[in-house]
């Protein structure tokens, strides 16, 4: 249910108009049958009183209180191919591709990685988020975690809590990066733009490792580990140093140059976990080889 709220103030005039042709004025994406509708259907009050005759005229202060019904947002089962590096009974580990998003979004309810989990396995509709426990962004790929049961779930996020899995990355990095170090900064949202996250005193504890891979000439390529997994976090940090990854569209502040690489997504895979597996206590180590484009982008930088 949503509910929305419009104050009509009426101190040095009198507002004299219809109910429906208000609402119509406020809520300039609804059409005026819908917010007829509305009103006939017991939808609006004012003053916190029922209203249901589109054709009242209001004459005087008014608060109006309008309540939408909240669309159901149907997922779709998809058959979309999964690289599964692993599977048991308990949990499966994929290796995600580029450009492929985790969780449905706003219009975006098809060809996500939930889609294809549903048609996958139906029974991961009784695990909350369908098993995902954490996340990688659209353009970042490597290696995720879905649990099967709600007792691996709970595990899992228990392990992830207490840092007990090791999830490394491989990035390249705009400049170079002269010794190996770690960025302990705090990240919230935006406040401006809230697809976007800041490095902020008051958010989140954040903590990232980097390790020199390999140096090349303005640019470096990092092992990149994560004690915590905030939204965007290796993506802020690295940018919060001035060593942005290559191809990061939201996070690069670095002036563009004539001759600057250019790459289509973050060049940021997540490439090796390490955690004892929930239920069995074995030690589980996965690897996922580096994508095709990102070797590409070495052969180029080199």
């Amino acid at each position: 249910m949503i509910i929305k709220y419009i104050i009509l103030q009426s101190n040095n005039y009198i507002i004299k108009k219809r109910l429906d042709k208000i609402l119509s004025n406020n809520l300039l994406k609804y059409s005026r049958s819908y917010i007829k509708n509305l009103i006939i259907n017991n939808k609006v009050k004012t003053n916190y009183k029922l209203l249901n005759k589109p054709n009242k005229k209001i004459f005087k202060k008014t608060l109006i209180k309008i309540i939408f019904k909240k669309k159901k947002k149907t997922i779709k089962y998809q058959k979309i191919k999964l690289n599964i590096l692993y599977e048991d009974k308990y949990l499966i580990i994929i290796n995600k591709p580029k450009n492929f998003v985790v969780h449905p979004g706003y219009k975006n309810l098809k060809n996500t990685l939930i889609n294809a989990l549903i048609y996958y396995n139906n029974f991961l509709i009784l695990i909350k988020r369908l098993g995902i426990i954490h996340r990688l962004d659209k353009d970042t790929s490597g290696l995720i975690i879905i649990t099967k049961t709600l007792l691996t779930r709970k595990l899992i996020i228990n392990s992830l809590k207490y840092h007990k899995i090791k999830k490394e990355y491989k990035g390249i990095v705009n400049g170079n990066i002269i010794n190996n170090g770690y960025i302990n900064a705090k990240i919230s949202r935006n406040i401006r733009n809230r697809i976007k996250m800041d490095i902020n005193k008051k958010g989140k504890k954040a903590i990232t490792y980097y390790k020199i891979d390999k140096k090349f000439n303005n640019y470096t390529k990092l092992k990149i580990l994560i004690k915590t997994g905030k939204t965007h976090q290796i993506r802020i940090h690295m940018s919060y140093i001035n060593h942005p990854l290559i191809g990061d569209k939201k996070y690069n502040k670095i002036k563009k140059k004539k001759n600057s690489i250019k790459f289509n997504r973050q060049a940021l895979h997540s490439y090796f976990l390490n955690f004892y597996h929930p239920i069995y206590g074995f030690i589980l180590n996965c690897y996922s080889q580096i994508p095709l484009d990102i070797l590409n982008l070495i052969k180029i930088i080199n």
